[in-house]
């Protein structure tokens, strides 16, 4: 999925660093409050936008806070003023407001790291932040991985459940091929290729992504093995087929590339093709525009309001 406006980078400290590796300093926050009964609305919007703050329930206040991260007071002040729009247009019922404030690199550093925890996928996979230490659980894979500036850390409903989807799949099968497109921080190519998938591609619209996602293969040792590429479209005569695919993009996109995406999945009987990143309201056109090209849907995981979808090629 594509990059958060309002993420930055992290040494492994868990420092802010700009372009050039330096340390900054400081770090400007924008928080928006929300009354309890207002917070579904606006967890929604914020998932639609693509906004990932750090979200805190404030039980004495019985508030919700959202907390964005920039990198200096202009961008924290136009971010503000886009903020307060979306609420005046939303129309969110109850008492909300937003704030901006300076934070110093230190409590810039600890103020994030208690969003992040370690994610356990399955017996086999889990997902990490580096400065959570220790060794993984016997038999497990540990993915590590540090928010920064692309969308995939494993918090996310629709991140969560392609990675327990791809660890099922690979886990029935030996050494499948995986193409991750959309590949944001390459969370799924890495994992996948931490779990025996040969050859791993992962291919992202934003070259910026993909120098994330190639920042994040070195750091789990398998720059070899997961390879990454800026691409604009999806073509099956330039990348071949593969025994799994995964898309973790939005619906839209998703039915636009039903054609490509069944193009690049190999016509064998246990290939499968992940979709992510689906509004459960839309899933049904998702299904539908799959359909109509020859993809069937084999099974689905879903929350309240988001819906993972597994797919095969239909038979004749």
């Amino acid at each position: 999925m594509s990059s958060n406006p309002c993420s930055v980078n992290l040494n492994e400290s868990g420092h802010r660093i700009c372009e050039r590796g330096h340390l900054v300093s400081d770090l400007e926050c924008v928080e928006v409050r929300v009354a309890n009964e207002s917070a579904p609305l606006v967890d929604l919007a914020f998932e639609m936008l693509e906004y990932n703050p750090a979200r805190t329930e404030l039980t004495l206040q019985r508030t919700v806070s959202y907390q964005f991260f920039c990198p200096d007071s202009r961008e924290a002040a136009a971010l503000a003023e886009r903020l307060t729009a979306h609420l005046a247009t939303w129309r969110v019922p109850g008492t909300h407001a937003v704030q901006r404030r300076t934070l110093q690199r230190e409590e810039w550093a600890e103020s994030w790291k208690k969003f992040f925890r370690l994610e356990v996928i399955s017996d086999r996979l889990a997902i990490r932040p580096s400065w959570i230490a220790g060794d993984a659980a016997e038999g497990r894979v540990d993915v590590i991985i540090d928010p920064g500036m692309s969308f995939g850390t494993g918090q996310h409903f629709t991140t969560r459940s392609c990675l327990s989807a791809l660890d099922c799949l690979v886990h029935s099968r030996c050494a499948p091929s995986l193409l991750d497109v959309g590949c944001g921080s390459g969370i799924l190519s890495i994992a996948g290729a931490c779990l025996g998938c040969r050859p791993v591609l992962g291919l992202d619209i934003d070259p910026a992504a993909v120098e994330v996602a190639e920042e994040n293969a070195r750091l789990n040792g398998v720059s070899g093995k997961a390879v990454f590429r800026q691409a604009d479209t999806v073509d099956a005569a330039e990348l071949g087929t593969y025994d799994v695919v995964t898309a973790n993009i939005f619906s839209d996109t998703l039915i636009e590339l039903a054609e490509k995406l069944k193009g690049v999945l190999k016509k064998a009987p246990e290939s499968r093709l992940v979709l992510s990143g689906i509004l459960a309201p839309q899933s049904g056109a998702v299904v539908e525009a799959y359909r109509a090209c020859g993809i069937i849907e084999d099974s689905r995981l879903e929350d309240r309001e988001w819906v993972t979808l597994v797919c095969r090629h239909g038979h004749a």
